[in-house]
């Protein structure tokens, strides 16, 4: 017999998910293949591929009937609880009562790898094909009584000396920087320079042995605010009291569980070349200030907006914070085992957010300090948790007929596409060409699904 696998995702929304594993090996599906391809495999590939080709379409057609007919008369459907499903009437049913809870449902297949571990396959003309399929399936959601969740809001209020400490941040954004040629660097300076590090091998190397240090990284124009807390440690110390022009060599070793991976429990060589040293200038709170770096023209005025936006911050975050505990609570009335490719989806999801948000900040992710593997293993706990919360989300938007409206989407599209200026009717054709539609559509429930539970919720404040 030979063993194929297909990697096949059905989708309701964006959140039910079915791995199945049917067959295949050197077609066009096959990403990998590790036998062989003999005449035996190929005719089965391509009579997989024929079959392959037709599920999908049956399935988006929502065609029970044509989906049964696939299967052989006394075929079996086995579920992730081990119950059975005989027969191909039975199957009809089974796949009829799918459709009918989730009409939205559609399937996608993907070939991921194929193996030979017998020479027994043998495909006749006008006889059945035969062969396994696994499935990895969402487990049942109840979702418990879910009006009336008890809900603590925190008190939306502002920190003592919030606001002046809003404004000392907003002087020293403002802060004027000249040069300084008549004395050495001291604390509250900045020492611009050219900075050549060296990541240390072995710190002692044997005569006639090669170093194994690590190739020299070159940084140009580093500017170093001396006492500032994000300096690395020994840097305030060995770059105060230079002056434009001359050159300090350092070494610093860095603490074994230092912030940045790549430098922690190294041993690392500067070599600075100072092209400048510059001292801070703060203007003093006031009118002045106000209409530097607003457009108010008192610092009263100023003050009242911040207190402003201040305020709008705290109650931002106090309804995130209720919005979050909702989400948690949700998450906790699914206790089974969620589908793993779902969990993978939403980890993969945060890692291309926190890459377009280092671009957004014109940085480039390849070069930023994260050790990538380390940050999508600390996200997967957090990922489960989502996953489970909006599977219990979206079961109770089933059962409440909760669902996104065509204006409701007209609404949402019309506010991306003032954001990103461009036509309404040029951003839905580029997410109907990229089926954007259905996330959109999904979003869009989740959140009347979120306020319909916080308006039924027993919310105490403070």
């Amino acid at each position: 017999m030979t063993v194929f696998s297909v990697r096949a995702t059905v989708v309701r929304g964006a959140c039910l998910v079915v791995a199945m594993v049917l067959a295949t090996a050197g077609s066009a599906w096959a990403q990998a293949t590790t036998a062989p391809v003999t005449p035996a495999v190929a005719a089965v590939v391509k009579a997989v591929a024929t079959e392959a080709e037709a599920t999908v379409k049956a399935f988006n057609a929502g065609d029970a009937a044509a989906l049964a007919g696939m299967f052989i008369e006394d075929g079996e459907v086995v579920d992730e609880n081990g119950g059975v499903t005989e027969s191909r009437a039975e199957i009809a049913a089974l796949f009829k009562r799918f459709f009918a809870r989730f009409p939205k449902a559609t399937l996608e297949m993907e070939v991921t790898d194929a193996r030979e571990i017998g020479d027994d396959v043998v495909i006749e003309e006008g006889k059945p094909m035969t062969f396994a399929a696994h499935f990895e399936t969402l487990p049942a959601i109840d979702p418990g009584t879910y009006t009336g969740i008890s809900l603590r809001k925190p008190a939306a209020v502002l920190e003592v000396g919030a606001i002046d400490k809003t404004l000392e941040e907003l002087q020293l954004r403002a802060a004027k920087w000249h040069p300084v040629e008549d004395r050495a660097s001291m604390a509250g300076d900045a020492v611009l320079m050219d900075l050549t590090r060296t990541v240390r091998g072995s710190l002692i190397v044997v005569p006639g042995e090669t170093s194994n240090d690590a190739a020299p990284e070159v940084m140009q124009n580093v500017s170093v605010e001396l006492g500032a807390a994000a300096n690395p440690p020994g840097f305030d110390e060995h770059l105060t009291g230079l002056r434009g022009g001359e050159e300090k060599n350092f070494t610093v070793n860095y603490p074994a569980d230092y912030q940045m991976p790549e430098l922690a429990g190294k041993t690392v060589t500067y070599d600075a070349v100072v092209k400048a040293v510059r001292r801070k200038e703060l203007m003093p709170i006031d009118d002045n200030f106000a209409k530097e770096v607003s457009e108010f023209e008192t610092i009263e005025a100023l003050r009242e907006q911040v207190k402003k936006d201040l305020q709008h911050q705290a109650e931002h975050d106090a309804d995130h914070s209720i919005r979050h505990d909702l989400l948690k609570t949700l998450a906790g009335r699914l206790t089974a085992e969620v589908p793993k490719t779902l969990v993978e989806r939403e980890t993969e999801r945060r890692l291309e957010d926190l890459v377009r948000r280092l671009m957004d900040q014109g940085l480039d992710p390849m070069k930023a300090n994260i050790n990538w593997q380390e940050f999508r293993d600390r996200q997967r706990a957090g990922a489960e948790e989502s996953v489970r919360s909006t599977l219990v989300l979206d079961e109770i938007a089933r059962r409440e007929q909760i669902e996104a409206t065509e204006d409701d989407v007209d609404q949402e599209i019309a506010k991306f596409a003032e954001r990103a200026g461009r036509a309404p009717a040029a951003v839905r054709a580029r997410l109907e060409k990229e089926d954007g539609l259905e996330k959109i559509r999904a979003g869009i429930q989740r959140e009347k699904t979120m306020t319909w539970l916080l308006d039924k919720a027993a919310i105490v404040n403070g």
